[in-house]
């Protein structure tokens, strides 16, 4: 979570209340509060729910409709055979490559921009995949390339320490879609997971 998404949603809350949008400012304030303290208590844990992890992120992408005229649209697909209760990952490691199709991928242009959001559960793999309508990564490369590239570099470094620890298989690759003749960037997350027990 960038220091300038929380600037951005405190400017969007004071201008709500200086439009006199209070019920609008409520609702904001109140998924907000509910996210920054989601963050704050998972950045405590190695592993929390998926179930919690995918309401999280709902949170941001609601906000993020919310601070702009022209939302976008996102689409979550969970595989059936997923209990998001039961399996546990690393929190914040989806959410940084949706903030990149937000904030790089679409730059300033939301008319019809879509994300889409997939998890499967394949061979014991736990597939994360996130695909945008955007720019691409050849278009949208510029001077912010190098941030990005931190980014992806940590996330990268997580995804090692976690499979070691774990002892399941993890990856990341990001591609142009026009590779597949098509319009945007598609990230492939294999994440790391631990499926907790039921009690006998």
């Amino acid at each position: 979570m960038t220091p300038h998404f929380i600037f951005n949603s405190l400017s969007v809350i004071q201008g709500m209340i200086l439009n006199k949008e209070d019920k609008k400012a409520i609702i904001y304030l109140s998924k907000f509060s509910k996210l920054l303290r989601i963050i704050l208590e998972n950045s405590r844990e190695k592993l929390v729910p998926l179930k919690e992890e995918l309401q999280a992120l709902q949170n941001y992408i609601d906000l993020q409709n919310m601070s702009r005229e022209n939302s976008f649209k996102y689409l979550l697909k969970v595989d059936e055979n997923i209990d998001t209760s039961s399996i546990s990952v690393p929190p914040m490691l989806m959410q940084p490559f949706v903030e990149n199709a937000i904030e790089h991928g679409f730059n300033t242009n939301f008319e019809n921009a879509e994300i889409e959001h997939q998890i499967n559960f394949t061979d014991n793999k736990l597939i994360c995949i996130i695909k945008d309508n955007g720019l691409g990564i050849y278009a949208s490369k510029s001077g912010k390339k190098s941030k990005k590239s931190v980014s992806t570099q940590i996330t990268a470094e997580r995804l090692k320490i976690m499979s070691k620890e774990l002892h399941v298989e993890t990856g990341l690759t990001i591609q142009d879609r026009s590779e597949f003749n098509e319009q945007g960037t598609i990230v492939t997350l294999t994440l790391p997971y631990k499926i907790e027990q039921e009690d006998a």
